[in-house]
């Protein structure tokens, strides 16, 4: 959401590098609304939220994607299980992505305010649930307000698509060069600004390398996700551009397919 900042008490003023105008990002499984739509979860509701909440004081809701995942399968899927305990997966799928953001806009500080939106510090709505594990206080990051339209929008008589295409390829090797895998790469998380410029948003479900992560073990990962495809394989699709997939992360053993 957009938010704007202003100083209430007499005397104070916002520090000088904090813009007025901003984007607040919250990680709350009830306003997710994309997690909630992909998962085919019922509209939020005082009764649901209440069920919920009864659902974790039981002591019977499972612990974990695995274990979650395994009691939606009892059910027979996402379509039969109960309304509580699909709230239970997403909040379980979203906990994560705060700590996964906040870690990679640290790693990519070289590429803020060019490459992806400047970072400017988080912030938490804190909660007061005395239910064992149900937490309602809410993690959230402010970072840059980027104006502009997203790829899978843009009007393709309007900006030189080879230019706007290959500065996405760019960012996303950028990031893979320092570090950065993302599992939720795609043309809406891009934004051309009015001049022509891309940004990369959205890093909720990447991660960093880890630290015992081979060289062949990283390339596969990254080859097995490719990045460059989601936004390439689609631009090509959608819009006829023309896209060559890159054999930087290919394993050896794999490129006399290519």
């Amino acid at each position: 959401m957009q938010v704007s900042l202003n100083a209430t008490m007499p005397g104070e003023h916002l520090p000088p590098h904090l813009p007025t105008q901003l984007v607040l990002k919250v990680y709350d499984r009830r306003f997710a609304h994309g997690l909630r739509e992909y998962y085919g979860l019922q509209p939020l509701t005082g009764e649901l939220e209440a069920l919920y909440h009864r659902y974790v004081a039981s002591g019977r809701a499972p612990e974990g994607y695995d274990a979650i995942s395994d009691r939606i399968d009892e059910y027979g899927g996402f379509k039969q299980a109960p309304p509580e305990l699909l709230e239970h997966f997403v909040a379980n799928e979203i906990a994560p992505y705060f700590r996964n953001e906040y870690l990679v806009y640290h790693r990519l500080q070289s590429l803020q305010g060019r490459d992806i939106p400047r970072f400017y510090g988080s912030t938490e709505f804190t909660g007061g649930s005395s239910i064992p594990g149900l937490s309602t206080s809410v993690p959230g990051i402010l970072i840059e307000l980027i104006e502009g339209i997203n790829l899978e929008e843009i009007d393709p008589s309007s900006f030189d698509l080879n230019n706007v295409f290959n500065d996405a390829l760019r960012i996303i090797n950028q990031c893979g060069e320092l570090g950065v895998l993302n599992h939720d790469v795609r043309l809406s998380n891009f934004i051309v600004r009015p001049r022509g410029s891309v940004v990369m948003i959205d890093f909720a479900q990447a991660r960093l390398r880890r630290g015992d992560e081979s060289d062949l073990d990283w390339k596969r990962m990254k080859w097995d996700e490719d990045e460059e495809g989601c936004v390439g394989a689609a631009a090509a699709k959608k819009f006829g551009w023309q896209y060559i997939r890159s054999l930087k992360y290919c394993p050896s053993f794999e490129r006399e397919s290519y």
